[in-house]
């Protein structure tokens, strides 16, 4: 990377570290860097390939992480079945859809979704077993 576009990188990142978050007025947590980006900005730097693009999947795996760390303790890899590039494509799907959403209102329906779908593997995996354990 040329010396300019690691300053415009800098600058870009640091406008976001600025930027309101735009769920504290819907007395939800208050999203940082590029969670409070929207999704029409997600959408568009992610066709483009740009180093933001890249900045704004680095939060994403950080959110998942902090997913790991904070929510469930018995839950250590939320994404252990799957990966993420596949989180990226789920919010290329989501964000598509929801341009005027944020980045963080983006990745908690992926959250969301993966959670609701690995329940669902667990719970049909304990219906398996104790119907086999019945017979």
């Amino acid at each position: 990377m040329v010396p300019a576009a690691k300053i415009s990188v800098g600058i870009a990142i640091a406008i976001l570290l600025v930027t309101p978050a735009s769920g504290a007025e819907k007395g939800k947590y208050v999203a940082l860097g590029a969670g409070a980006i929207s999704c029409g900005g997600w959408t568009e730097e992610r066709r483009a390939r740009s180093d933001m693009a890249f900045s704004y999947m680095q939060w994403v795996a950080g959110y998942f992480t902090s997913y790991n760390e904070w929510d469930d303790p018995h839950e250590t890899n939320i994404l252990a079945n799957t990966n993420i590039d596949s989180v990226g494509a789920s919010m290329d799907n989501y964000c598509a859809a929801h341009p005027l959403d944020t980045v963080a209102d983006a990745a908690s329906s992926v959250l969301v979704e993966i959670y609701q779908r690995e329940t669902k593997k667990i719970i049909n995996g304990i219906k398996r077993d104790l119907a086999k354990s019945s017979k």
